[in-house]
C-alpha cells in the first residue's frame, strides 16, 4: 500500500535564513547591500517545526512592522515564518533584528500577477520574482525555475480566492506545494481542498509525486491572525535547508492553531512503518492498520479520506480535546490515505469547518468547513428562514415583484410587467444625469431593460479574503477623479 502524506519534490535549499547576535551584509544587486539575518546554532534537532509562510509587512499592503510580526509569531508558537510581499523583496534587509534562535525567518515573495498569486518561499536574500505575465504568455515555467534557482519552492497561493486576479490560471505542474487553506476558513477553502484532493487521485492513477499542501494566515493587519492557519514541518533541523526539505517532502500537516497535535501513521506488511509523508510498501491484500492520535481538538471529528473518498467518520473526540482513531484496509482498497479532523457541524448534514491539516497517506487536514458559509447560525442554531421584502409601492395589482434587482423591465421576454425594488443611488462625477439609475455593484455606464442610462458603481479591488462593501460617505464631496469611498 502507498501510504504517503506529501510528495517528494526537488531544489537545493541554500543558506540558513537566521540571526545569532548578528548580522550578515549582502549585496542585492544593483550595487545595493542589506543587513539580512545570519546562520544561527542548530533548534531541537529531528522534530515538528510550526510556521506561517504567508506574512505581508508594511514594505507591501501589511499595516505591521516586521518586529510586530515577529512578536506574534513567537506568541502563536511558530517556529518559523516567511516573509511574502506583494511585488517587491524591500522586507529583506530588515529582518535581521526580528529572528532569533527561538525563531527562523525565511525570506520570499508573493507574486502577484493577473492570473494568480504565487509565494516564492524561502529564496536567497535579495531575489526578486517578477510579475508582468498572464497565463496565456505561458512564461510562467521560467519564473518558477527563477524561484528555484533562488533556493526556494513554488507554491500557489490561494488557487480557488474570489479577488480579482487571485484565481491560480497557471496549472500546477511547476508546484512544489499548493496553500489549500488560506487564513479563516472559507468556501474557496473548501474548493481548495477538494481540488487537492482530485490532484492525489490524478498522482496515482499517473504513477507520478504528488503535490503537498500547505496552510497560512496571509495575515495583513489587526485583526488578522498570524499562525491560523500554520504548517507544521517534519524537520531535521530548524534551518532552511531542513524545512524547505521537509515540506518538499511532504513531511507535514496543516492545522488550526498551536493547540492541535497530531500523529498519523500506517502499519502493516512485516512490521512495516509509515508516517506522514511516507509510503508503506505491503502486497494489495495485506492488512494496514491507519492510526490518528489527536490532542487539542474538542468536539471534532475525525475522517479518514482515501482515493474512493470518505470511508472513515469518528464520533467526535471528549471535551479533553484527545483521542485515537484507527480503521483497517487494504493496499487494494485505499491506494492512499489522508486524515481530516473537522469541528462539529452546527446543524444538519453539512460537514464542520476543518480543525486540522491534511496529510497525504499520512495525513490530517485543515480547519475546514466555517459554520455560515453554508448557512448555518451561530452556535448550532440553524438560521431564520430568507423572507422576500414586501412588494415595492407603485406595482399594479397582483404584478409579480423582484426583491433584489434595480430596474424596471419586462420578465421572461414576455408583456408583464415586473416591478422590482429600487437599488441605492451611487453617482459618480461626470457620468450622472437627471433620471439615472443607479446599481451598485457593477462597474460601467450602459443600458438595462428599458434602455435608461444606468450608473454603475466601480469594483472594490479586495485582497485574499473578501471584505465589506465600499460605501459612498455623504459627508464628503465627490474629488476631482471621481467619488470619494469609505
Amino acid at each position: 500500500m502507498a501510504h504517503r502524506a506529501r510528495p517528494v519534490h526537488r531544489g537545493p535549499a541554500g543558506p540558513v535564513v537566521r540571526a545569532h547576535g548578528h548580522a550578515d551584509v549582502r549585496r542585492t544587486g544593483r550595487g545595493r547591500t542589506a543587513r539580512v539575518p545570519a546562520r544561527a546554532g542548530p533548534g531541537r534537532g529531528r522534530a515538528w517545526y510550526r510556521g506561517d509562510c504567508h506574512l505581508h509587512s508594511w514594505y507591501s499592503d501589511g499595516r505591521r512592522t516586521p518586529a510586530e510580526i515577529g512578536a506574534l509569531a513567537r506568541a502563536a508558537g511558530l517556529d518559523f515564518i516567511n516573509s511574502a510581499e506583494h511585488n517587491t523583496h524591500s522586507a529583506h534587509a530588515h529582518w535581521a533584528d526580528v529572528a532569533g534562535d527561538d525563531l527562523l525567518v525565511l525570506l520570499g515573495e508573493e507574486v502577484t500577477t493577473r492570473n494568480g498569486h504565487v509565494v516564492a518561499l524561502g529564496t536567497d536574500p535579495g531575489t526578486f520574482v517578477d510579475w508582468r505575465y498572464r497565463a496565456r504568455d505561458n512564461r510562467f515555467g521560467h519564473f518558477a525555475r527563477r524561484i528555484r534557482r533562488a533556493g526556494g519552492l513554488v507554491v500557489p497561493a490561494h488557487p480557488h480566492a474570489t479577488c480579482i486576479g487571485c484565481n491560480w490560471k497557471f496549472g500546477f505542474g511547476e508546484a512544489d506545494a499548493v496553500e489549500v487553506w488560506n487564513g479563516p476558513y472559507t468556501p474557496d477553502d473548501e474548493v481548495a481542498l477538494a481540488d487537492w484532493d482530485g490532484m492525489l487521485v490524478a498522482s496515482v492513477r499517473e504513477g507520478r509525486d504528488w503535490i503537498p499542501a500547505m496552510g497560512s494566515s496571509d495575515a495583513h493587519r489587526d485583526p488578522d491572525v498570524i499562525g491560523s492557519p500554520q504548517t507544521v514541518v517534519l524537520a531535521d533541523d530548524l534551518t532552511r535547508r531542513a524545512v524547505l526539505d521537509g515540506i518538499r517532502a511532504g513531511r507535514s500537516y496543516v492545522a488550526e492553531s498551536s493547540k492541535v497535535t497530531l500523529a498519523f501513521t500506517a502499519s502493516g506488511g512485516r512490521g512495516g512503518h509509515a508516517g506522514i509523508g511516507e509510503r508503506l510498501p505491503v502486497d494489495g491484500d495485506d492488512p494496514v492498520t491507519v492510526r490518528l492520535e489527536v490532542t487539542g481538538a474538542p468536539r471534532c471529528t475525525v475522517r479518514f479520506v482515501t482515493d474512493q473518498g470518505v470511508l472513515f467518520t469518528s464520533a467526535p473526540l471528549p471535551v479533553s480535546g484527545a483521542g485515537v482513531a484507527e480503521w483497517r484496509t487494504t493496499a487494494s482498497y485505499a491506494a492512499y490515505v489522508r486524515a481530516e479532523l473537522r469541528h462539529e457541524a452546527a446543524a444538519g448534514p453539512l460537514p464542520g469547518r476543518l480543525r486540522r491539516s491534511r496529510i497525504r497517506s499520512s495525513s490530517a487536514d485543515a480547519d475546514g468547513c466555517r459554520a455560515g458559509a453554508y448557512g448555518v447560525g451561530r452556535a448550532g442554531r440553524p438560521p431564520a428562514p430568507l423572507r422576500a421584502p414586501p412588494a415595492p409601492a407603485g406595482c399594479p395589482a397582483g404584478a409579480p415583484h423582484h426583491p433584489y434587482r434595480p430596474v424596471v423591465g419586462q420578465a421572461g421576454g414576455t408583456s408583464v410587467p415586473v416591478c422590482r425594488r429600487p437599488g441605492r443611488r451611487h453617482t459618480r462625477t461626470g457620468q450622472s444625469s437627471a433620471g439615472s439609475t443607479a446599481h451598485p455593484y457593477r462597474s460601467v455606464v450602459g443600458q438595462v431593460g428599458d434602455h435608461r442610462r444606468v450608473v454603475r458603481r466601480p469594483h472594490a479591488v479586495h485582497g485574499p479574503r473578501a471584505r465589506p462593501p465600499y460605501r459612498p460617505d455623504p459627508a464628503r464631496p465627490p474629488g476631482p477623479g471621481g467619488p470619494t469611498w469609505t
